[in-house]
């Protein structure tokens, strides 16, 4: 969750809309696979996991390497990972409405 925390906030919106759902899915499958449990995560979900951890670095990265944020943004939309990887976090963790 510290990750998404790093860059600015327009670029996290875009790549991902729900930081805390992301965080905790990857919290649940790095201990199914740390603790030797049987993981029924589909592979599907695996994969985006996986995905948008990588996209999450890239841009944390990015941030601390100062990078303005408009490019940041143009990567996320021109970049075919992370283009991708924004797509798979809409797709398994969209934007959690006010209401619930």
């Amino acid at each position: 969750m510290y990750l998404a925390t790093l860059p600015d906030e327009q670029v996290i919106k875009q790549l991902l809309p729900d930081p805390e759902g992301w965080a905790d899915a990857a919290k649940k499958s790095r201990n199914l696979v740390a603790h030797g449990g049987e993981s029924s995560t589909d592979l599907h979900l695996m994969y985006a996991i996986t995905e948008v951890t990588i996209a999450v670095v890239i841009v944390a990265l990015l941030h601390q390497l100062r990078i303005p944020t408009d490019r940041v943004i143009y990567a996320l939309t021109t970049t075919g990972r992370l283009t991708r990887a924004a797509r798979l976090a809409n797709e398994h963790w969209p934007a959690v409405s006010a209401q619930g």
